[in-house]
């Protein structure tokens, strides 16, 4: 790769800007009957200006708007057994490999935020609620390698997102997941306030959300079309990137060692979330303060620093 550019390789490492990871989301947006001391849309709509919010901080009796996340709804969650003999014969497959005896791990991360997470100049003022359903191992991989010595040209990047069949039926599920979540909520005002969701057909089953609360939601096959589309046209990145200089022995496609130095090369090491082989189910900054403290104590003991 490097020689096509004329930089000279140092160590040759398969591994380099391979194995890219993210946590793949899919949001969906609803009015509520929330308060406006309930939700962050007033700040974010420009309701309750931002200087005025700050203020508010060191008054007791004000609300506090920007201490709060607006996020207090988070959860991992794994598919029933009845849900998983509905899954894909591949889904199943690894299923069973990586997940059956594990019951600590989940599938699927979702969090509910009290604001609208998008531009607000397209809806009218009101207050909203946000459903953030992401992967917490995704299987595609992506890549992203150099594409000039240019260091103003953008590399050859490739996300890889939903290049796996497990991904998509596992987002497949997450929506269907949140929407049972949300249609018993009572902030929940009802279908008229959906604000961003699959377009399913007018004669399938999903259309309806009057199910009664002690029944789940049915789909037709159409309906699960209708849902995949909508993961297809909405899927993002959480920002969770990682994987591709992986901490593996190099015959494994690796780039880093235990201690952080790049295989086959003198004085040079990697201390983000690259060097992670797999992802992690959680936002990925926690991690990140991790390696760095790692390496702050693995670089101070190299140097002969005791008392860091």
């Amino acid at each position: 790769m490097l020689d096509n550019f004329g930089i000279p390789v140092v160590s040759e490492l398969e591994g380099v800007g391979e194995s890219y990871q993210d946590h793949n989301l899919f949001l969906n947006a609803y009015t509520t009957n929330l308060p406006e001391d309930e939700s962050l849309d007033p700040i974010l709509d420009g309701r309750y200006p931002i200087p005025e919010a700050i203020g508010a901080l060191s008054d007791p009796d004000k609300k506090h708007h920007m201490s709060w996340t607006a996020i207090d709804i988070a959860s991992k969650l794994r598919p029933t057994d009845n849900e998983l003999a509905c899954m894909s014969p591949t889904f199943q497959k690894l299923w069973e490999r990586d997940y059956k005896d594990y019951p600590e791990k989940p599938l699927m991360l979702i969090a509910a935020g009290s604001a609208f997470v998008g531009d607000h100049a397209l809806l009218p003022k009101a207050q909203y609620m946000t459903t953030a359903s992401y992967t917490a191992y995704p299987y595609a991989r992506g890549s992203v390698h150099i594409a000039s010595t240019d260091v103003e040209t953008p590399p050859d990047f490739d996300a890889g997102f939903l290049s796996h069949e497990f991904d998509v039926e596992a987002l497949l599920w997450a929506y269907k997941r949140q929407r049972e979540i949300i249609r018993r909520m009572k902030c929940f005002i009802g279908p008229e306030g959906i604000i961003v969701g699959p377009n399913f057909p007018e004669n399938g089953k999903a259309k309806s959300w009057d199910w009664p609360l002690d029944s789940v939601t049915e789909y037709t096959d159409e309906d699960n079309e209708a849902i995949r589309n909508f993961i297809r046209d909405t899927v993002a990145t959480t920002w969770h990137s990682c994987g591709t200089l992986a901490m593996k022995p190099k015959e494994e496609r690796g780039v880093v060692d235990k201690r952080l130095n790049v295989w086959g090369v003198e004085g040079l090491k990697v201390a983000d979330m690259s060097i992670i082989p797999e992802n992690v189910a959680a936002n990925t900054y926690s991690t990140a303060l991790l390696i760095g403290e790692k390496a702050a104590c693995i670089i101070a003991e190299e140097l002969g620093i005791e008392s860091f």
